[in-house]
């Protein structure tokens, strides 16, 4: 009978150290667990702070935006005005171009040529180093002459 018991009791302390080793490991799992949900947590609100952050950049980038535009707006009526008014103390017809006026034609004529040129002459040493194909698919594309998607 005694032995009996012993073998009860021995069995007994055996299930119950499995239980605590059980135990323990759960308690390491949960802690590790803790661990990671805070990390979660500052992670999330490091996150939020930053889109925070960017929501009042994009707000007041919106409004720089749209300040400029009403500026760029004014300043193109201001000029329609001046220009009208330039074609009158001239006596020029409402249609035919001021001599300023043609020289910004000029101008931007002169600019998208030497564009152009630049262009070409990089065209050039690509064919050179043999990035030809993709140079002039860059260029064209760049230029709106075909979709960039080919």
């Amino acid at each position: 009978q005694k032995l009996l018991l012993e073998e009860q009791q021995h069995a007994a302390v055996s299930k119950f150290r499995a239980a605590r080793l059980e135990q323990s490991e759960l308690e390491e799992d949960v802690n590790h667990m803790r661990d990671t949900e805070l990390q979660v947590n500052q992670a999330i609100g490091t996150a939020g702070e930053r889109i925070g952050e960017y929501e009042g950049q994009s707000q007041q980038l919106g409004a720089q935006v749209v300040a400029q535009e009403l500026e760029a707006q004014r300043t193109q009526e201001e000029m329609a005005q001046t220009l009208a008014e330039l074609r009158m103390a001239s006596g020029r017809p409402e249609g035919a171009p001021l001599p300023a006026e043609l020289h910004a034609q000029v101008m931007e004529t002169s600019t998208r040529a030497h564009f152009m040129v630049d262009s070409l002459r990089n065209l050039a040493e690509a064919q050179e180093s043999g990035e030809f194909r993709d140079a002039t698919m860059q260029l064209l594309t760049e230029r709106r002459l075909i979709s960039g998607t080919g």
